[in-house]
C-alpha cells in the first residue's frame, strides 16, 4: 500500500516528467471532486463499475469510502506505471486492471456506473488513426471533426457502455461545449436519452494543478431518461457536493447553501448578530431547460443557466435575418487553394526593403486620425448603441479570418538577428514576424515597431526557405535535424518539413487570448503574424472602413457583443477562433449612416 504522506498522484508526478504527462493528457482530478463523482454515480448501489482512464487510481480508492462498493470494478489505462500505482493503492480489492485503450478496444459490456477523467489531448499531439475516427462515424452516424480532443471520444464511447440503469459522471475541459468541433459531439449528447446535465464551474476555479483550462461535468443517468436536462454553474470544486445534491434534489434549496458552506468550514452568522462582510461565493445556480430547447450549432458555455438578454436576442435575430438574404460569403468555399489565391492577389507580399529601412509613410497620419478620435469620442457610440439603430452584419461579412502560421517549432523556425547572423542566414531567407503578443503594444504595429524588436534581440525573424534555397542553408537544417525538429507532428506532415505554411501578411491582427477584451492590431509593417495572432483580411473596398472602425472595435458595445462567441479556459484567460471572430456582430460597412460615421467631415 503506498504511504498516505505521498500519494499516487505525486508519485506519478515526480517519477514522469511535466511535458511527457502533458502530452499524454495526464492532470489528475482533485481528491474532493473525486469523492463527489464517485458518490453520485455510485447512489443507486450498481452491480458493475468502470474508470476507462483510471491513471493512478483516484476513482477506485473512492468506491472504498461507499456504503456498498460494485461486485464486478474494471479499470484500464495505456500507461504501466498508472496501473502499478492504481494496484498498489487498494491492495485489499480485486478490480479488473487492464492496459488496454479504451477508445480502440471493444468492450461489449455495459456498466451499471462509471465515473472518469479522460486525457485532455489536442489533435496534433494525439496522432488518432483515421480508422478510429471512421468507427465512430459510423456508431453514431455522424461525421466528426478530426481536430476533435481525445477526451470528446472518451465522453461519446463512457454514453454508449451505459447500462439501462447506469449512471456516469465524466470531467473535462468546458471547451468542446463553445469549439467547432463540439458541434457533433453536442448533437450526439442530445440524442442520447441517458444524457443528464452538466455542472459548469466558474472559469476563474482552477480545478487541476498545472493546466489551465476550465472544467465541467457532464452527466448521465438512464433511469432518468426525459426532456429536461439539468444545467448547474458552481463556483469551485468545493461547490461539487452540493452541486450534485442539487442535481438530484430537482431545485435550489437552502440545504445546498448550508453544504457549500460546510465544505468550506464556514459557520453560518449567529441570529441578530451583524452581517460579516459577504466571504462565501454563492451556491451553485440552476437552470431547467428542455432538451429541444438546445441547439448543439450554438455555443453552450456562456450563459446557458442564465437568463436570456433580449437585446442578444433581437442583435442574433437581425444576423439572421441578414444571412439569410445574402449569398454565402466566400469564405465558406472549402478549397483553401483558392483561398489563398485570392488572398495573394487582393494583399500581395510588401516589399522587404522598405522594412528594413524603417520607413512608413502612414505611421503619422494614422496615430493622429487615432489621437483625434480619442480626443473627440467614438462617433459611432451613439449611432450603434442599438441594433434598431443600425443593422447588425457578421464580421465575416466584410473580412476572412485565418489563424497566424503554426510552425511546428517555433523555437527553430524563429531566429533573432543575433542567431540569423551565427548561421549566417540572410535576409533574403527570414521574413519579419510576430510570435509573441507582449511583442506588440497598442493598435498599430509598423515597421518602426519591428525594427525596435529585432535591435531589442527579439525573435522576429522567420525562416522562409524553399526546396530550391534549402541546400544554402544546409547548416541551419542539419541543427533542425539534430533536434528532431522534421519528426514534430506538422513538420512530418508537409512534403518538406522545412517550407512554413504560404500566405500573405494579414492587413490587420486579433488576439487569441486574452484576459479582458479583444486587441485589434493594424499591421503597417508587413509582418507575419504566427498563432498568437488571427490574421483579418478585408474583403474587396472594406480594407478602409475596417482600419477606421478600431476605435469602435475598442469600445464597450462592441465587446459586450463578443461575450456570446468567447471560449473561456482555466483563470479567466478568454479564447477566440477564427469562425469565432468571423462570427462577431459589427455594424453593417454598407449601411449609408455609418458610412457618414466613419469618414466624418473636413478629415483628411
Amino acid at each position: 500500500m503506498i504511504p498516505a504522506a505521498l500519494s499516487p498522484e505525486s508519485l506519478f508526478e515526480a517519477r514522469v516528467p511535466y511535458t511527457r504527462r502533458k502530452l499524454r493528457g495526464q492532470f489528475f482530478t482533485p481528491p474532493a471532486l473525486a469523492r463527489a463523482m464517485t458518490r453520485w454515480a455510485c447512489a443507486a448501489c450498481p452491480e458493475s463499475f468502470l474508470d476507462p482512464a483510471v491513471g493512478p487510481g483516484i476513482f477506485l480508492e473512492c468506491l472504498a469510502d461507499l456504503p456498498a462498493a460494485p461486485r464486478r470494478i474494471v479499470a484500464c489505462d495505456i500507461d504501466p506505471l498508472a496501473l502499478d500505482l492504481a494496484r498498489r493503492r487498494i491492495p485489499g480489492a480485486r478490480p479488473q486492471l487492464l492496459r488496454r485503450d479504451f477508445l480502440a478496444a471493444d468492450f461489449p459490456e455495459r456498466f451499471d456506473a462509471i465515473a472518469a477523467n479522460p486525457p485532455y489531448i489536442r489533435h496534433h499531439d494525439a496522432d488518432l488513426p483515421e480508422s478510429l475516427f471512421r468507427r465512430f462515424d459510423a456508431r453514431f452516424g455522424l461525421r466528426f471533426s478530426r481536430l476533435t480532443n481525445v477526451y470528446c471520444l472518451f465522453l461519446l464511447k463512457i454514453a454508449d457502455r451505459l447500462s439501462p440503469r447506469g449512471r456516469a459522471a465524466v470531467i473535462t475541459p468546458t471547451e468542446f461545449l463553445n469549439a467547432d468541433f463540439g458541434r457533433a459531439i453536442k448533437r450526439v449528447l442530445l440524442d442520447t436519452p441517458a444524457f443528464a446535465g452538466l455542472i459548469i464551474f466558474d472559469a476563474a476555479a482552477n480545478i487541476f494543478d498545472g493546466l489551465l483550462t476550465t472544467a465541467t461535468i457532464t452527466l448521465f443517468d438512464a433511469a432518468r431518461a426525459g426532456d429536461e436536462l439539468t444545467i448547474i454553474h458552481a463556483p469551485d470544486a468545493r461547490a461539487a457536493d452540493a452541486a450534485f445534491d442539487a442535481f438530484d434534489a430537482g431545485k435550489k434549496t437552502g440545504h445546498s447553501r448550508r453544504r457549500l458552506r460546510a465544505i468550506r468550514g464556514e459557520n453560518p452568522p449567529t441570529v441578530g448578530a451583524a452581517h460579516p462582510a459577504r466571504t462565501a461565493d454563492p451556491a451553485p445556480s440552476i437552470a431547467r431547460i428542455p432538451r429541444t430547447a438546445l441547439n448543439p450549432d450554438n455555443k453552450w458555455g456562456t450563459g446557458l443557466s442564465r437568463a436570456p438578454d433580449p437585446n442578444r436576442a433581437r442583435q442574433q435575430a437581425a444576423i439572421r435575418v441578414v444571412r439569410a438574404s445574402r449569398p454565402s460569403p466566400a469564405h465558406s468555399d472549402p478549397m483553401r487553394a483558392r483561398q489563398l489565391a485570392s488572398l495573394a492577389r487582393t494583399h500581395p507580399p510588401p516589399q522587404r526593403s522598405r522594412l528594413r529601412l524603417g520607413s512608413d509613410p502612414q505611421r503619422s497620419r494614422l496615430r493622429r486620425r487615432a489621437d483625434a478620435r480619442r480626443a473627440s469620442g467614438d462617433p459611432l457610440s451613439s449611432l450603434l448603441s442599438t441594433l434598431s439603430r443600425s443593422a447588425a452584419r457578421p464580421l465575416g461579412d466584410f473580412a476572412r479570418c485565418m489563424r497566424g502560421i503554426a510552425t511546428g517549432a517555433n523555437a527553430f523556425f524563429t531566429l533573432s538577428d543575433a542567431e540569423a547572423r551565427r548561421w549566417r542566414l540572410p535576409d533574403a531567407f527570414l521574413a519579419p514576424c510576430v510570435s509573441k503578443s507582449a511583442h506588440v503594444r497598442g493598435t498599430l504595429f509598423d515597421a518602426d515597431d519591428f525594427l525596435a524588436l529585432r535591435r531589442a534581440g527579439r525573435k522576429c525573424l522567420l525562416l522562409d526557405l524553399t526546396p530550391d534555397t534549402a541546400p544554402l542553408a544546409a547548416d541551419y537544417l542539419a541543427h533542425g535535424r539534430r533536434l528532431g525538429v522534421h519528426r514534430r507532428y506538422l513538420t512530418r506532415h508537409r512534403t518538406h518539413w522545412f517550407v512554413r505554411e504560404q500566405r500573405p501578411p494579414a492587413p490587420m491582427w486579433v488576439s487569441v487570448f486574452v484576459r479582458g477584451r479583444l486587441r485589434f492590431v493594424l499591421n503597417r509593417a508587413g509582418a507575419l503574424n504566427l498563432t498568437t495572432f488571427h490574421g483579418i483580411y478585408p474583403r474587396e473596398d472594406y480594407a478602409d472602413l475596417l482600419e477606421r472602425l478600431l476605435p469602435w472595435l475598442a469600445g464597450d458595445e462592441f465587446h459586450r457583443r463578443c461575450a456570446a462567441e468567447q471560449r473561456t479556459y482555466g483563470d479567466g484567460l478568454l479564447k477566440f477562433e477564427p469562425k469565432d471572430i468571423e462570427r462577431l456582430p459589427i455594424p453593417d460597412l454598407d449601411d449609408p449612416a455609418v458610412h457618414r460615421a466613419l469618414h466624418p467631415s473636413g478629415e483628411a
